[in-house]
């Protein structure tokens, strides 16, 4: 599309100025008709061609109307353009990313770090009591929102979603390739497990948490395969070792948010947030913010006992049902997502041979690095 200010699209949306284009569309904002100010996300051409990249789209778009939380940027809809080209119409934020926070300030204190991880730990203990795993958190998608008191976050990008818990659930990466960016990658990404889960977060959150405290990733290299290696073996720097300030309990933080097996992982993102604050001196242990869970499992349990749970989405694909707003349509490809792909013997010996052939090169080049 030749998008250009003052063009109208769908229900009378006027486009007024492009704010920012990714890999996925650009994003424009826009006034409705009551001259209510929104964001408007394009696909971009490459999307509409990729079944995978249509699917994330669509999935982004289902996915802004379904969660609650006022820490996930909100939808009102999602429609077609001339073209055919689809779009997302969301709530329109005024801030800047972490990333963008960042790189101005390199880091930034313990305590306004605990409290961006307990707002993100809020989104995320509800998107992973509804099966939902995010797989790209990084600083490019939590936006601190300005005009309010202190720091209000919102999680963006839920388009490389996955659900986890549905009979059939909804799959868009093929066997042998990985989602997410690389330096925040879980092992289990890396290694391109198909049973990735909401622990795939937790370690995100702690590649996170380390970046924004340390001023560097806890896993570098000059090479790709050398930083698989440094991710699947959590091979990093203690905390404590880089700037004396923070205590043996902050490295112990990090090993538990880090650790390979994801087992040895904090249970969820609320249990993480909460000992994060301990271990940076900034809450008292016997007054958690989070109540105590064993997993994402007890929490979707009482959201569904509130009329929030996990059955409303029902199972397998993402339901469209009831999302579209002002005449927007419901479905953003005018199509269903295709039904996930069965995984027989001749998949799993592939995703072996290609986990294992990936490890193995990453070791030959790993050490050629220096590792």
């Amino acid at each position: 599309m030749d998008l250009r200010p003052g063009m109208r699209v769908g229900a009378g949306l006027e486009l007024l100025r492009p704010l920012g284009e990714g890999s996925m569309g650009s994003v424009w904002e826009a006034a409705r008709p009551e001259g209510e100010r929104v964001a408007v996300k394009f696909a971009s051409r490459h999307v509409l061609k990729d079944p995978t990249d249509r699917a994330r789209f669509s999935r982004e778009a289902t996915l802004a109307n379904r969660l609650e939380s006022a820490h996930v940027v909100h939808g009102h809809g999602f429609g077609i353009a001339e073209g055919g080209v689809p779009y997302i119409v969301m709530e329109l934020l005024e801030g800047e990313t972490l990333e963008t926070r960042l790189r101005r300030e390199r880091v930034i204190a313990p305590a306004l770090l605990v409290t961006i991880v307990d707002q993100l730990a809020e989104a995320l203990d509800e998107a992973h009591a509804l099966g939902i795993v995010h797989r790209d958190l990084k600083p490019a998608n939590l936006f601190l929102v300005d005009g309010h008191e202190g720091v209000f976050v919102k999680v963006l990008d839920f388009g490389m979603a996955k659900r986890t818990m549905a009979v059939n659930p909804t799959v868009v990466t093929e066997i042998g390739t990985s989602v997410g960016t690389p330096d925040y990658m879980s092992p289990e990404q890396v290694r391109s497990e198909k049973d990735i889960d909401h622990r795939s977060d937790i370690f995100s959150l702690g590649v996170l948490a380390y970046r924004a405290l340390m001023g560097r990733l806890p896993f570098v290299s000059s090479t790709f395969a050398g930083l698989c290696v440094a991710i699947c073996e959590s091979r990093f720097v203690p905390p404590s070792e880089l700037a004396p300030n923070f205590t043996a309990a902050l490295d112990t933080w990090m090993k538990r948010a880090l650790a390979v097996a994801r087992d040895e992982r904090f249970a969820s993102a609320g249990e993480a947030a909460d000992a994060l604050a301990v271990a940076l001196e900034l809450r008292d242990p016997a007054r958690p913010r989070f109540p105590s869970r064993a997993s994402a499992a007890e929490l979707r349990d009482e959201l569904s006992a509130d009329g929030l749970g996990f059955e409303e989405l029902g199972d397998g694909e993402l339901s469209h049902d009831e999302l579209s707003h002002d005449g927007l349509r419901h479905d953003p490809f005018g199509e269903a997502l295709a039904p996930p792909r069965r995984t027989g013997p001749l998949d799993v010996a592939l995703a072996v041979f290609v986990s294992l052939a990936a490890f193995f090169l990453g070791a030959l080049l790993a050490s050629v690095d220096g590792f």
